[in-house]
């Protein structure tokens, strides 16, 4: 999941996407999982991840998805190491 070493992961938008009510949800969101959760995000369950914010550049791993109804981001539930 982590996006490094992909090439577009490096690249800095010339101009930030417009937000506004946009929501992110983890990467794992909805997947079960054997993983104790480590998020520290309030949305949370201990084997099906439900981390879900409102999208912003600054939570870990945020990719901006045109595209779609959610941005995703990282929120930690499979650890940070």
């Amino acid at each position: 999941m982590i996006c490094w070493p992909k090439p577009e992961s490096r690249e800095i938008a010339d101009v930030q996407p417009d937000l506004t009510n946009r929501r992110a949800r983890c990467f794992y969101h909805g997947k079960n999982s054997t993983h104790k959760c480590q998020s520290h995000y309030r949305t949370q369950s201990k084997t099906i991840c439900k981390a879900e914010e409102p999208s912003d550049v600054d939570l870990p791993f945020f990719e901006y998805k045109l595209d779609k109804e959610y941005d995703i981001f990282y929120c930690g539930c499979h650890g940070w190491d």
